[in-house]
């Protein structure tokens, strides 16, 4: 796979002369030794199995993290950890590995792109479909060419050599013949022509004062409005945030492509839609005039603006720009004086509505805003540049950076070993987990050839075709001593996220209905409130007997049993459909409308068909479908970490759209169980 250059323009020649490289290097044919141990010319460390570069390649002890890398689940494993399943195509359904389980002969060959391997595998699934054979068509043009058939090894060898010889013949006529000597030596003093004139171009620049550009004289005004003059952007105010606040942290594109952008600046606000646009052309007009050291530090500028690295240093240059502008203008600061008057008539109103002592509240938050609000603006103001971060990650490849449970803002720095363990101990439970065999590929692919095609064509909409299994990842706890972890999987983007948000919103509202008395449906005001109440009505004598747990629920989402979720999910259902919310028609007929883009929880699910003028953003979800669906988010619990496959066997998985509905549904069942207790045994004692 071709590594990415770093640059922005990126050349050809370079392309081409690693390309010339990687075709003189060996291939290892005609060798008759096959040893297994390291050859003695190779320098080992713990980074390398080999740190001489041979044709411009090194031999890493584990395999490079690239998107292929990544993609097949073999990033940063161990070289000699690979199996040979794992870089067949189809993994484990690739015919010839059954050939090699029979004992007959297998050979493998490596290509080194993928036209290599496309050309290959033509080539040779063509002469096995024809029934050609490769040494009976080598031998007879040996027989043709020089009268007799070769006997010894040696002769054999030649004569399958000098068949792939002339096959190669039928593709020179379609390649372009490479430079001659002459012409490769006339090209090599053009280049140090050129890196000369570059140099001298540099020197004369950073001799001579760059000129900045004069600003425009005429003012530009706002359509459709006032008469204000809009503010032009310049070069100075457009490469230099001295504000100290990242507005681009929490509103930024999702893509920086031409397209992505211009998404993002029609979301921005519709008030300043006339001054955005003209500071966008202004911008572009600047931006022909910037220097190429002004150019070169863009991305820092919007990183400054609190654009991501990634983004910052993948877009063009002309997007950056286009960027700035816009978020320049609709961003908004809230002063000093602005923000502790707002706060302290909030404050104030939080403080009344709990029956607390509101001039003694808002004197707190006064003294608390003077000491913090001038540290929060020294810690905005300070920046980290794009070249802060390369450095700084390129300083700590060989630890891990990452943030510790109930602290996401909090960046750790641990020990790879410690971090390690820590992983394999948490998925290595084989309470909660079990590995898997085969090919993260094949894995999904079955998984989602295993879905009923009628919930494929009903749910078409909630089901993506996708054969890339989640990831999951770990927040090391601090209370464990960073012996123990929580487990994440990042089920975003997978074959049912879209499905199992929306049925995650149904099975709320059947758990409202089902258990009203749930405590967990009280908001934070209201359960503080029902929580004093009920303290009020204590009596002195009656308050002795209550004992006060405050139960942590450790480990909640992997160590409830996948039938017992089941099993408070149809309970749900039975009692939903008892209560006569469905009109009196059966699971089959009934079905939920979930308003997709619905930004409330109240009015997002509806009971039957919605209004014509939401009908566009409402999905339909029948009630019969609802445990098969369920039922189906469980099967798809496997997930890859430290390219292994896993799947969760107990519990229901961290980050899946669905675990917090079904959890909350179990809670409410055990809830509702402990009152028809307690009410059964107050009428016995009457």
């Amino acid at each position: 796979m071709a590594r990415r250059d770093s640059s922005r323009s990126r050349s050809p020649v370079a392309r081409r002369r690693a390309r010339c490289v990687e075709f003189e290097s060996p291939h290892g044919h005609g060798r008759k030794e096959h040893k297994l141990d390291l050859p003695t010319s190779f320098q080992s460390d713990r980074k390398y199995i080999d740190k001489n570069s041979c044709f411009g390649r090194q031999f890493y002890r584990n395999v490079c993290s690239t998107p292929w890398s990544q993609q097949v689940g073999l990033a940063n494993r161990p070289v000699d950890s690979v199996k040979v399943h794992e870089l067949c195509y189809l993994g484990w359904e690739n015919h010839n590995l059954r050939a090699l389980s029979a004992g007959a002969f297998v050979s493998v060959v490596f290509a080194r792109s993928v036209r290599e391997a496309q050309l290959a595998d033509s080539l040779l699934r063509l002469c096995r479909t024809e029934h050609l054979d490769i040494e009976s068509a080598a031998f007879n043009r040996w027989f043709q060419k020089y009268g007799d058939n070769p006997t010894d090894k040696d002769s054999k060898n030649k004569a399958v050599q000098e068949l792939a010889t002339e096959a190669l013949s039928a593709l020179r006529k379609f390649h372009t013949s490479p430079s001659s000597s002459s012409d490769a030596h006339e090209v090599a003093e053009l280049r140090k022509r050129v890196k000369k004139l570059e140099a001298e171009k540099d020197a004369s620049r950073k001799s001579s004062p760059s000129r900045s550009p004069a600003p425009p004289t005429s003012k530009r005004h706002r359509r459709g409005g006032n008469n204000l003059p809009v503010e032009h952007v310049t070069t100075s105010p457009l490469l230099k945030n001295d504000s100290g606040i990242k507005p681009l942290r929490e509103n930024y594109p999702a893509t920086v492509t031409a397209q992505g952008v211009n998404a993002w600046i029609r979301k921005l606000p519709k008030k300043k839609e006339a001054s955005i646009k003209t500071a966008i052309k202004d911008a572009e007009q600047v931006f022909k005039q910037l220097s190429e050291a002004q150019v070169a530090s863009l991305p820092d500028v919007a990183a400054e603006w609190g654009l991501s690295v990634k983004q910052a240093s993948s877009s063009k240059d002309k997007e950056l720009i286009r960027i700035i502008a816009a978020i320049k203008r609709a961003a908004l600061y809230v002063a000093g004086f602005v923000y502790r008057d707002i706060s302290v008539q909030e404050v104030g109103k939080w403080a009344e509505h709990h029956r607390l002592p509101v001039n003694e509240v808002a004197q707190q938050w006064l003294q608390f805003l003077s000491v913090e609000f001038p540290a929060h603006v020294k810690a905005v103001s300070g920046r980290f540049s794009v070249s802060d971060v390369l450095r700084a990650a390129c300083e700590m490849e060989d630890v891990v950076v990452h943030s510790r449970d109930h602290a996401y803002n909090q960046i750790m720095i641990f020990c790879p070993r410690l971090y390690r363990s820590a992983v394999l101990s948490t998925f290595e439970d084989k309470d909660v987990y079990y590995e898997l065999a085969g090919h993260p590929y094949s894995i999904a692919k079955s998984s989602f050839d295993a879905i009923p095609c009628q919930l494929k064509s009903r749910y078409s909409w909630g089901i993506k075709e996708t054969y890339l299994l989640p990831k999951a990842y770990v927040f090391l706890k601090k209370k464990k001593d960073f012996k123990q972890a929580r487990s994440i999987i990042n089920f975003r983007g997978s074959c049912l996220s879209r499905l199992c948000k929306i049925v995650a919103c149904v099975l709320n509202e059947v758990c409202h209905v089902a258990f009203p008395a749930n405590f967990g449906k009280l908001k934070l005001h209201e359960l503080w409130s029902s929580l004093h109440g009920f303290l009020d009505r204590l009596s002195h004598a009656t308050a002795q007997e209550y004992v006060t747990v405050n139960d942590d629920l450790a480990g909640f989402f992997t160590s409830i049993p996948v039938s017992r979720l089941k099993r408070a999910c149809e309970l749900a259902l039975d009692r939903f459909f008892d209560n006569k919310q469905s009109g009196g028609k059966n699971r089959g007929e009934f079905w939920f409308t979930v308003d997709e883009k619905s930004a409330s929880s109240h009015g997002r699910v509806l009971r039957g068909k919605p209004m014509k003028n939401r009908a566009s953003a409402c999905r339909k979800v029948f009630a019969g479908d609802l445990l098969k669906i369920i039922e189906l988010s469980f099967s798809f619990a496997s997930f890859t970490v430290l390219g292994r496959c896993f799947e969760q066997r107990r519990g229901s998985p961290i980050g899946n759209q669905l675990s917090p509905s079904l959890c909350n549904i179990a809670v409410c069942m055990e809830i509702g169980d402990a009152h028809l207790l307690q009410a059964s045994s107050n009428a016995r004692s009457m």
